[in-house]
């Protein structure tokens, strides 16, 4: 994916302040902070940035140190980078997680997508990382008749109804439409309407109050119409694609 704006913005300042990294695009913005804190208490400091093992480290030579008596910036700032950075996609600067392929690496879900099936269009918009219960759930799924279009963060939803629904009748199936801001399912089985009845409800009920996207709760007070605020403004951001060379991640980010 190409990288968030802030993050792209970042990039350049950190050439302009002569600091080495050696790490993805998308750790830009995360970098320039931590750079601007190490350089707040000793000016002159030279500072590099690498990922070993897919961690990003902070390394410091010179510079004149202001105060004695502050805490060192290198633990506050090696500490903050563990922080924020195990959330952070290393390509684009989106929330990620981890994923292990080619080597454990911070990814968003887009860019994990498109790193592993080049050449595809991206299927869903830009998200939040799916939460693993929705993710599960989703490749549990992943070919089932009828649900070929079912949005990703509702598929725990869907899975729960359908794994009640054969307990019912073993050859039942369903077929779901999909209101946006909810799902409607359609049942072709061989069980009591009364209860088919309720599995629609549950589901209705069920898909209102989560994110269409990634799976989390919607909080009750501030409905978005199936979306998450996380998830809508990334969805704000578009889903421009560039090319990039991604490397081997395990001997360090290679692209310049």
């Amino acid at each position: 994916m190409a990288p968030l704006p802030d993050v792209a913005a970042a990039t350049p300042i950190l050439k302009s302040l002569g600091v080495t990294a050696r790490i993805g695009p998308g750790w830009s913005l995360i970098a320039l902070a931590l750079a601007t804190i190490a350089l707040t208490n000793r000016p002159g400091r030279h500072i590099t940035f690498d990922r070993p093992a897919g961690s990003l480290v902070i390394r410091t030579r010179g510079g004149t140190r202001l105060d004695h008596t502050a805490t060192k910036p290198k633990d506050l700032t090696n500490s903050l980078a563990n922080l924020l950075t195990a959330t952070t996609c290393e390509l684009c600067g989106r929330p990620g997680r981890l994923h292990p392929w080619p080597a454990p690496t911070i990814l968003c879900d887009a860019c994990a997508f498109l790193i592993e099936n080049p050449g595809h269009r991206l299927p869903f918009q830009p998200r939040l990382p799916l939460v693993e219960s929705a993710r599960n759930a989703a490749h549990e799924l992943e070919g089932s008749p009828g649900l070929d279009d079912l949005p990703a963060g509702w598929a725990q939803r869907v899975l729960m109804v359908f794994s009640y629904l054969r307990g019912l009748d073993p050859a039942g199936s369903l077929t779901v439409e999909d209101q946006r801001t909810f799902l409607h399912v359609q049942f072709d089985a061989d069980a009591d309407e009364t209860v088919l009845r309720l599995l629609r409800v549950l589901l209705m009920t069920g898909t209102a109050a989560s994110c269409r996207h990634c799976g989390r709760t919607l909080p009750r007070k501030r409905p978005h119409l199936g979306q998450c605020d996380g998830c809508i403004e990334l969805g704000e951001f578009g889903d421009e694609t560039v090319p990039i060379e991604v490397g081997w991640f395990a001997d360090g980010w290679r692209a310049e």
